[in-house]
């Protein structure tokens, strides 16, 4: 994607689609070393009805926490590469705000095969290094 988009301006192209200038995420060396998970987004402290909406909004699954100490995750089928992608968070045990939002604590991102009903995390590829912005876990053969 990077490269693409690194010839689109080197070209003076117009931009085909919005897309072509989102974020991209390569790989960190943390992710790199621990090869199942992600902590990128981990320990983040989030309104859990907002974040709750922005993940249906996005085609998550989400579990929706009512109660101090409950636990939930959003979920994501990636159906091409055969995984699902799982962050789990949970409400923190602090009063509701004044609004009635119960505040959450994000988690470890990690990806899982969608069709192992253990969940077991799927590691990065072997190979996989910070010169590979497209980095990803792969479809099973």
């Amino acid at each position: 994607m990077r490269d693409w988009r690194d010839h689109i301006v080197r070209a003076g192209e117009p931009q085909p689609f919005r897309q072509a200038f989102r974020e991209s995420y390569p790989c960190t060396r943390a992710e790199l070393e621990t090869r199942t998970y992600s902590n990128r987004f981990a320990g983040h402290v989030l309104r859990h009805r907002q974040a709750y909406a922005l993940f249906k909004e996005r085609a998550w699954a989400a579990t929706f926490l009512d109660n101090v100490g409950e636990n939930g995750s959003a979920r994501r089928d990636f159906p091409d590469a055969a995984l699902t992608a799982v962050f789990p968070y949970s409400s923190l045990n602090v009063a509701r705000s004044v609004h009635g939002n119960v505040l959450c604590s994000s988690d470890r991102v990690f990806f899982h095969r969608t069709a192992d009903r253990a969940r077991i995390p799927v590691p990065l590829p072997a190979g996989t290094g910070r010169r590979s912005p497209s980095a990803s876990w792969q479809r099973p053969h």
